[in-house]
């Protein structure tokens, strides 16, 4: 088993947390898989329409509008499904 728990005070109260959850485990009640995050990919509109809310933040109107007519350019639909 392998933790990365943090911020004993003293050496004594981290082996006895080790001992506590060492107990855990072998009796079932703590689940020893590894915990991982789940990435879940992004198409490539679904990107674009995020970045496209924050950058709406930064710039007027007008150069928004230019932005959308330069992606309508480059055929955004061919691009949209990809990941």
């Amino acid at each position: 088993m392998t933790t990365t728990k943090r911020g004993f005070k003293t050496r004594k109260e981290a082996a006895d947390e080790l001992k506590n959850l060492q107990f855990l485990l072998a009796t079932g009640k703590l689940d020893s898989s590894p915990q991982k995050a789940v990435k879940k990919s992004k198409s490539f509109a679904e990107i674009y329409d995020d970045w496209l809310v924050q950058y709406y933040a930064t710039v007027q109107a007008s150069t928004l509008e230019k932005q959308s007519e330069l992606l309508e350019n480059i055929n955004y639909l061919a691009f949209e499904n990809i990941k």
